[in-house]
């Protein structure tokens, strides 16, 4: 493209821009003004039945108005049920690992238990976890017939070494129990 040609091209395009609004204002003008003829060309019958539609579909606007608002407060009432559950799930969670880190206890473990963020699972550190006998022996009781109460309301353990240096032991073991 040659220097005159990229002139003559932004000298259009600018033409364009500024001739715009009073074409487009010409355009809406005859639009109005043709409206306003047919309007003032239909009979009182013809008014009658153009009202009546323009209530019709009024009416269907406001019916999907209501409908989307019914669906929007029972989205609402969903999510609000869902975070009331996630709470009790959590609440009961927190109350388990409570119950369970007093039967550990009871047994003569030094553990500290809290529960997860993810559901289902429990968390218990102790510097004895760093120990993988002690921590093979632990599991083995956690998943025995003799596994304290409070066991089965999690379905893992994520054991967790509590003692420097931490050697980045940090795992997740299924329990084989059916909560």
């Amino acid at each position: 493209m040659t220097w005159w040609q990229l002139v003559c091209l932004i000298v259009g395009i600018v033409g364009a821009f500024v001739a715009m609004p009073p074409i487009m204002r010409l355009i809406e003008g005859e639009d109005e003004r043709h409206i306003e003829d047919a309007f003032r060309a239909m009979t009182p019958a013809q008014h009658l039945e153009a009202a009546k539609k323009l209530d019709a579909e009024r009416k269907i606007f406001e019916a999907g108005a209501k409908v989307d608002e019914r669906e929007r407060i029972a989205a609402e009432e969903r999510r609000r049920k869902a975070e009331e559950q996630k709470r009790s799930d959590e609440a009961a969670a927190a109350a388990m690992a409570i119950v369970l880190q007093a039967n550990l206890k009871d047994l003569g473990y030094d553990v500290k238990v809290s529960a997860s963020d993810l559901p289902g699972e429990v968390v218990i550190t102790s510097e004895e976890f760093a120990d993988t006998d002690h921590r093979v022996r632990f599991l083995a009781m956690m998943r025995g017939r003799k596994a304290p109460l409070g066991t089965c309301g999690f379905t893992r353990v994520r054991l967790r070494s509590s003692g420097l240096p931490r050697v980045g032991f940090n795992e997740s073991y299924s329990l084989d129990c059916s909560s």
